[in-house]
């Protein structure tokens, strides 16, 4: 899991005991570093974090690694409000605002507290729930039929749609 805040909420988090200031690897370096002579004296390049290159590929930033505690991994972004804090977990992002109430709290009852109420947050999401901006009235086409039949009626359900907001504009 990364947590990525800006240097003010950083340096909160620096004093919980066990956090591990870490300041990280480049983004990307040589590996041979002793070129030899012939095809293999090319130097390649490899990229040495991947949830840098992610953050960047999502938000056109580079950010720097911080530290940890754990697998919690921190990473400083400068752009980021001072009071805002961006949790990923697996393929979720989590934006969290840091109040003045949380301000004084202990910083490691407090990231305890974000973290329980992160995985009390997973287990209430229904999992049959679909989300989706379609009208009540209109009928959703089963997923499970097959590729043309599905399309087919998406085109008609648009049209449907169509039709009522035209009716409803028009009078």
């Amino acid at each position: 899991m990364e947590i990525v805040a800006n240097s003010t909420i950083l340096k909160k988090f620096k004093n919980i005991d066990i956090f591990e200031l870490n300041l990280g690897f480049n983004l990307k370096g040589a590996v041979n570093m002793n070129p030899g002579k012939g095809v293999e004296s090319k130097i390649k390049m490899k990229i040495r974090d991947e949830f840098i290159v992610k953050y960047n590929n999502l938000y056109n930033r580079y950010i720097s690694k911080f530290g940890s505690i754990g697998t919690l991994v921190f990473y400083e972004d400068l752009n980021l409000n001072s009071n805002e804090i961006h949790i990923y977990k697996d393929k979720d992002i989590y934006e969290v605002i840091f109040t003045e109430d949380d301000k004084v709290k202990d910083m490691r009852q407090y990231l305890s507290e974000l973290l329980e109420s992160l995985d009390a947050q997973e287990e209430r999401v229904d999992v049959n729930t679909v989300y989706t901006n379609m009208p009540d009235e209109i009928v959703r086409p089963d997923i499970s039929m097959p590729k043309e039949q599905y399309i087919q009626s998406l085109i008609e359900n648009r049209d449907k749609s169509w039709q009522n907001f035209t009716k409803q504009n028009i009078k």
